[in-house]
This record gives C-alpha cells, sequence and structure tokens, in this order.
C-alpha cells in the first residue's frame, strides 16, 4: 500500500470501470510529465497551471466530457486532497523536485485507483 487508499472510494454501477480508466489516465500523466522533463531544450509543462490543465485535458478528451469526478465524488476528493498535500496548490512554476514529487504522487494515485477497480 501507499500514502493514498481509493477502495470503496469508487461507487455505483460504473465504479470498477472508472477506477480502472483513473489508474491508466494518472499513469499515463505521469509518464507524460516523466518524458516533457526529458525533453531536449528543456520540459514545455514548467507549472502547476499547466499540469492542471494536462490532467483536465486528458481526462476530457478520454472520456468524451462525461465526468468521472462527478460520478465518483468520494474518489475525486480522495484525490484532490492527496495532490493538495503531496504537490501542494500553487499553479506557478515547478521546481525539478517539484515535478519529481509530481511524477510520484501521480503513479502512487495510478497505482491506487488500480487497487480500487480489482
Amino acid at each position: 500500500g501507499g500514502d493514498i487508499v481509493l477502495v470503496g472510494k469508487f461507487a455505483g454501477p460504473t465504479a470498477s470501470a472508472d477506477a480502472a480508466v483513473t489508474a491508466g489516465m494518472f499513469s499515463e500523466l505521469a509518464d507524460d510529465l516523466d518524458y516533457d522533463s526529458q525533453r531536449q531544450g528543456g520540459p514545455h509543462l514548467t507549472t502547476g497551471v499547466h499540469f492542471d490543465d494536462l490532467r483536465t485535458r486528458a481526462f476530457d478528451m478520454r472520456c468524451r466530457g462525461q465526468k468521472i469526478g462527478d460520478r465518483q465524488p468520494r474518489a475525486r476528493e480522495a484525490i484532490k486532497a492527496y495532490l493538495d498535500a503531496k504537490v501542494g496548490v500553487s499553479g506557478g512554476p515547478v521546481s525539478p523536485e517539484q515535478r519529481t514529487a509530481w511524477v510520484a504522487a501521480l503513479r502512487e494515485i495510478g497505482r491506487a485507483a488500480g487497487d480500487a477497480s480489482r
């Protein structure tokens, strides 16, 4: 286990599917930020606002506008609280250390959501 537990936070008939999509998306976002950090000439995504925007757009595209967070408010709140605690709420510039913290937090959410999908 890790710092966040999402088992029991996804509810209703779409719980398992929603948790699986959430797991995949957060794992992919972690990979995207990790890749971006190694880009020749420096990363394109350099602020907390960029990271949030990437997450919002990725979920919107993947879910075609359907809001998993609206269906799964307990999971959404747990994820928000975890991110706030791990990476803060600043939309400003992200240091290399903060980026590492973001990647780790996104991976951990992906793992926890994967556990919840089983």
